[in-house]
């Protein structure tokens, strides 16, 4: 490895010094709109360009580095002036300080600009001895002690006692380490008031809009250097700035834009600084976007509070802005408990910039200091960076070793946040590789990798197994087993044709594909669609990856110019209140998409919302808000697609909003789980459920049968299966659809994931596709605490639904002794929902479960996988119904192969009633069990609950509807009998 000396010197040779001395700084460019930016659940990678493909080669780096400074400009900074027209240094006092050891300068920076002076008090304290000095500017508030000056220049100096003690312990290092020590007045600069924008520098360039105070204080960083490196006390290959707090944030940004400055030394510098805008330590409290809106807007240009509510928009963070600097060094110091500055985020930035650093053969020119204590710049903090910069000009060896981590018994890092793609060099995803991805084995049983006994995938399913076929086939291709897949695709259409001959063909091309004969999977293709009716955008929807090949054959690029002007999949109605909805699809191609809403089914005088661009990221879908609605009223629309906005309309593709919010209303509610595709006409379900007309359908867990948490693949493929339905796509397109998962859609049968976000390492990425294949309104608590549960509300009934696997901890379900008082929900998701519930001033609320609340619904020792084994959970939630007198409560559960209809009777406050379904389109039935109110099994069948809070008293009705729309059991409830 090369040492310090030799890298900075290769660091300083790379760097392109351009902007920082000639024209305007960091100049806003024609980028984007905050809402017109995808989302992005991570961070975005640094080498990315918006709307282009990664840098690959280092040598790019400079370029994209100019690229990085504009867009900081435009998003966050704002444009700063260039080099000013002259600047005058004049000495006014000079003394003896730090033991006659050195000399302490006051200094008066005067910058003009259009015969207009703006003046800057500086300090400089110096060895008192010959040479020339590494020299560390930092922006403050004060200057370094009170000797000498005046009443009203005194004024300037911290005279807490704390803080002399720091500065003194400052001041002796620097002198005996051999450094120039430089202060400025941030606020002589610009200050820090919004109403004061017309003093200081603010004042020299009103002609200078868009840049805040934070852009000014790290522009005043450059004419103080260009001032310092004529004084023959400074080496000027080896200039520092630091900065602590709001400080930090300008010494980074001085960092970014001026390339003379060899160390980057920011410190406690948080939100806008070194510390993450998005990713935080939910239990602690945080500067988020929203309180700089609220208190600091002046800080920054007006573009970043755009993105207030739409943090997840942000093309940059803290990771980016570290990244700037690259390959020169940073340095960042920061307190653990300095909950505010955010220590989580500061940590993870740190992570996600790395690897920037490590391409570009800088691997050591990023370090991150830990220190106990609170919100400072104290003796620690110093004395970690002159150790740095000594390692870094002298080549001195560092006693202290520098960690990331600041709680490292706490704090995990979903490191899929930042895992950039291959093409970039960089560590590669998750996503990128096939069935096998070399991670460790837990030990979280049904959460681990899968087991021989219950891995559906690894042995040839039987005949009958009809879910599992095309997996299997998938599965063989996936391992480069082509061949074997071929060989038992033909067997199973020969011994047994018209079965499922729409899978194996399917499978048949794909195998095909992979062998390289193109010409045959094009007449498998051709063969399926008209011969088996299979949808045809089965082969656009993919898996993407392996149809790759075939993209090149005429008649897979006949297929795709068909459906550029077609929707893959949807459109999906959710997130629907009473004035708003999202409309969701899925397109062949990254496409601008658009809906078009009008209360005439003619489409006249539509309203036109959009464009939001499908994207390969997002699995080329996208999610257009559409907003402004009436409540409870009916809305026809369509979908345009591309530039040209063609028109994607059909007779289902109409919707009525939600009743007003808090108003009695009366309507009704589909639900139901234990939904695996079989290719049969069991899909008819999706119909016998529109016909009733329910204003909602929840879809609660075991949505699609996946068992394969590790393979990307197969999840996508068990979704598309589905989505390809014109049952299923006549009903989602009509009705607000909301979602959970359970086991089977989320790892494996009767799984836990236990309490980490990030182990096992794939659960981030089975989070990231369920997202991408429903609109519900949020996903848990987001990227720092993913989740699928959430809560929405019609008319005057609130849903609450539940996430039952991500952060679940073992019951002993497989007959281990289990962990010491389990968790279903886990800590974050329980103090969510007994929040929520406690302060919900609905009617009805409706707690919906993916497993049953029923302790006799599941027998045996597999009755560990329902509430039976989280009893002391329930009673907790049970009793805080009963303790704070919450009326209305109605529970809701899937997962059993029935419906059914239980009374669970409570102690205290009232009894609890709980509607169960789960055997939307499954094959597979679980029988009636003894203690149910009442039950069904014999067919398919859903839930269906209506509300009816417009009469006294107001209701909740349950019925039982099969398959082919016949009513098999009913339970109307009145409020009186769920209330104390």
């Amino acid at each position: 490895m090369l040492n310090r000396k030799t890298l900075l010197k290769q660091s300083l040779a790379l760097v392109i010094v351009a902007t920082v001395l000639v024209g305007r700084q960091g100049l806003a460019g024609d980028f984007p709109e905050a809402a017109e930016l995808p989302a992005h659940r991570g961070l975005v990678n640094p080498l990315h360009r918006i709307g282009e493909d990664p840098v690959t080669d280092p040598e790019a780096w400079p370029e994209q580095r100019e690229y990085l400074k504009t867009l900081l400009a435009h998003y966050l900074y704002g444009t700063m002036p260039a080099k000013p027209e002259s600047v005058a240094w004049t000495v006014q006092q000079t003394r003896q300080a730090v033991d006659q050891q050195a000399i302490l300068e006051h200094v008066q920076m005067t910058i003009q600009r259009n015969g207009t002076t703006a003046s800057v008090r500086v300090g400089v304290l110096r060895p008192d001895r010959p040479g020339s000095f590494p020299v560390i500017i930092k922006n403050d508030r004060f200057l370094f002690d009170a000797e000498g000056l005046s009443d009203d220049e005194a004024r300037w100096v911290d005279r807490r006692p704390e803080v002399i003690e720091q500065q003194a312990f400052a001041d002796r290092q620097a002198v005996q380490r051999g450094y120039v020590l430089v202060k400025f007045i941030r606020d002589d600069v610009a200050t820090d008031a919004p109403e004061r924008r017309d003093e200081g520098v603010l004042g020299l360039y009103p002609d200078y809009q868009d840049w805040g105070v934070i852009a000014a204080w790290a522009w005043a960083y450059q004419p103080l250097i260009d001032a310092l490196v004529d004084q023959p006390y400074v080496d000027r290959e080896k200039i520092v700035v630091t900065g602590h707090s709001r400080g930090g944030k300008a010494a980074l940004c001085a960092g970014i834009y001026d390339d003379r400055i060899a160390i980057t030394a920011p410190n406690s510098s948080g939100a806008g600084g070194t510390a993450s805008w998005r990713f935080f330590d939910p239990d602690r409290p945080q500067q988020r976007l929203t309180d700089h809106q609220q208190r600091h807007a002046h800080w920054w240009t007006p573009r970043l509070m755009t993105f207030v509510g739409q943090e997840d928009r942000l093309p940059m963070d803290a990771h980016t802005l570290r990244a700037a600097v690259a390959p020169r060094m940073l340095i960042n110091t920061h307190a653990r408990h300095d909950w505010w500055a955010n220590p989580y985020g500061t940590a993870l930035a740190h992570l996600a910039a790395q690897p920037i650093f490590e391409w570009l053969g800088a691997e050591d020119h990023q370090v991150l200091h830990w220190r106990d204590g609170g919100h400072a710049q104290n003796e620690a903090d110093w004395q970690a960076l002159f150790d740095f910069c000594d390692s870094v000009f002298f080549q001195k060896a560092v006693e202290e070793a520098f960690a990331i981590n600041p709680h490292p018994d706490q704090y995990r890092f979903d490191t899929s946040l930042f895992l950039y793609r291959a093409s970039t060099g960089l560590p590669i995803s998750p996503y990128d590789f096939p069935y096998g991805y070399p991670f460790p084995d837990y030990p979280l049983a049904g959460a681990s990798h899968p087991r021989q006994s219950s891995d559906y995938m690894r042995r040839e399913p039987r005949p009958r197994d009809v879910k599992r076929l095309g997996q299997y086939a998938l599965r063989l291709i996936q391992t480069d087993r082509s061949q074997e897949a071929l060989r038992y695709t033909s067997e199973y259409l020969q011994e047994h044709p018209g079965r499922h001959d729409q899978e194996m063909l399917f499978m048949k091309t794909l195998a095909h594909t992979q062998l390289g004969d193109l010409d045959a999977a094009a007449r498998t293709m051709q063969q399926a669609i008209r011969q088996t009716d299979l949808p045809p955008e089965r082969f656009l929807a993919g898996p993407r990856r392996l149809f790759e090949p075939l993209a090149e054959h005429e008649a897979f690029r006949q297929l795709l110019e068909d459906y550029r002007h077609r929707l893959v999949h949807g459109p999906m109605l959710g997130s629907m209140t009473d004035h708003s909805v999202r409309v969701w699809v899925r397109t062949a191609v990254e496409m601008p998409v658009r809906v078009a809403i009008s209360r005439s089914s003619d489409m006249t005088d539509p309203l036109v919302f959009g464009p939001i661009e499908s994207r390969a990221e997002d699995d080329y879908t996208a999610q257009v808000p559409v907003t402004g609605l009436q409540p409870h009223t009916q809305y026809h629309y369509a979908v345009l697609l591309g530039d040209d906005g063609a028109e994607v309309r059909a007779d289902h593709q109409q919707f009525r909003t939600f009743p007003a919010r808090n108003q009695p209303a009366t309507f009704r509610v589909a639900f139901g789980g234990g939904a695996g595709y079989d290719g049969t006409d069991r899909e008819r379900m999706w119909d016998t459920i529109a016909a009733t007309d329910p204003a909602a359908v929840l879809l609660m867990g075991d949505n699609v049968y996946i068992d394969d948490p590790e393979s990307p693949d197969q999840q996508r493929y068990c979704y598309y299966q589905r989505q390809s339905q014109p049952e299923f796509a006549r009903l989602i397109g009509s009705r607000s659809i909301a979602a959970i998962w359970d086991d089977h859609d989320f790892a494996m049968d009767d799984s836990w994931g236990g309490p980490e976000i990030d182990v096992p390492y794939w659960k981030p990425m089975v989070w990231d596709i369920f997202r991408q294949n429903f609109v519900n309104p949020y996903y848990g608590g987001g990227v720092q605490q993913p989740g699928v549960w959430f809560d929405f509300r019609i008319g005057d009934v609130h849903f609450l639904l539940l996430d039952g696997r991500y952060y679940r901890t073992d019951p002993g379900r497989f007959g281990g002794p289990g962990v010491e008082r389990p968790t279903m929900l886990g800590p974050h998701q329980l103090a969510w929902l007994k929040q929520t519930l406690a302060e919900s001033d609905a009617t009805f609320k409706v707690l919906v479960s993916p497993v049953p609340w029923s302790l006799d619904a599941k027998p045996g020792q597999g009755g560990l996988d329902t509430w039976r084994g989280f009893q002391e959970e329930r009673e907790e939630i049970f009793d805080l119904v009963a303790q704070q007198n919450i009326a209305g409560v109605v529970l809701i559960s899937a997962d059993r192969h029935r419906s059914d209809a239980w009374k669970i009777p409570r102690d205290i406050g009232y009894d609890l009633y709980e509607f169960s379904s789960s055997h939307l389109t499954n094959i597979h039935t679980h029988a009636i069990m003894d203690g149910c109110l009442f039950g069904y099994n014999k067919t398919n069948s859903f839930g269906l609950l209506t509300f009816d809070t417009q009469t006294e008293p107001p209701s909740v009705t349950y019925q039982i509807i099969d398959v082919d729309g016949q009513q098999q059991g009913e339970l109307k409830l009145p409020l009186s009998q769920l209330q104390p």
